[in-house]
This record gives structure tokens, C-alpha cells and sequence, in this order.
């Protein structure tokens, strides 16, 4: 069987390649320990067990949107390795079933409290520069 790993070769203009190439970096490292990187992996042996197990190990530590980018990049080489002959139909259509990752990301920081906002102000009130007047419009 050829190998597909020139599969992670093609992808997104010049702008996505970097990240479509670090995100396959990341799960073919994921999925042999460190063994094989993104030009070295066989993508065309996955089966669903490995991207179903890929999926889940990326939801421990990624946000939603970043998992899913990665998926899209999993997805996208799994295709090519179809395209190319080195995987049926079927087993590109199995690997490749994965549902995108949903969820909230809660925005940075907290909500201050009545007594914080008013000592954040007059800080902010105090400070003579225009770096004062800039952070109290914010």
C-alpha cells in the first residue's frame, strides 16, 4: 500500500498551511507517541477507533473552535488519501465521521463587584497622563 503521507502536504492557501501542517503535527505525534509527524503518518490506516479516540483526547485540551479546526485538517487529509486511491470510500466515510465539537467559551475575566468598579475608576481618576482618561472610557 502507498503511503499518503504527502497527503498533509497539500491543503488551504499559503496563510492556513502553517496551521493545517502544525495541527497535523500535533495529532499524528498524538496518535504514535511521538513516532511520526504529519508528512511520516500513514493517514490512510486510520480507522474511526483512532479518530474518534483523536477527537476525544483534543476536547481535553482545546477549546471548541480550536478542535475544530483540527478536525477540519483531519478531515481534509483523510479526503486527499481517498482521493488519492490509498483508502476505500468506505473507510474514508467511516474515519472521517466525526461530529464537530460545540460548546461555550466564557469570555476572559469576571464581573467586578459595585465597591471594585468604583476603586478601579478612581484610580483611573488619578492618574494624570491620558493613559487615565483612555482606561476609564474603556
Amino acid at each position: 500500500m502507498a503511503s499518503s503521507a504527502s497527503c498533509a502536504k497539500h491543503g488551504p492557501g499559503p496563510g492556513g498551511r502553517r496551521t493545517q501542517q502544525q495541527a497535523l503535527n500535533f495529532m499524528a505525534n498524538l496518535l504514535t507517541g511521538g513516532a511520526a509527524d504529519a508528512f511520516t503518518l500513514d493517514w490512510s490506516r486510520l480507522q474511526y477507533q483512532h479518530t474518534a479516540a483523536l477527537r476525544a483526547q483534543l476536547i481535553t485540551r482545546y477549546r471548541p473552535a480550536t478542535v475544530n479546526k483540527f478536525l477540519s485538517a483531519l478531515r481534509g487529509t483523510l479526503k486527499k488519501a481517498w482521493r488519492l486511491g490509498h483508502m476505500t470510500a468506505e473507510e474514508y466515510e467511516r474515519a472521517a465521521d466525526l461530529k464537530s465539537v460545540t460548546g461555550d467559551t466564557l469570555p476572559a475575566g469576571r464581573e467586578l463587584d459595585a465597591g471594585e468598579l468604583s476603586a478601579l475608576m478612581a484610580t483611573c481618576g488619578s492618574d494624570p497622563s491620558t493613559n487615565g482618561a483612555r482606561d476609564a472610557a474603556r
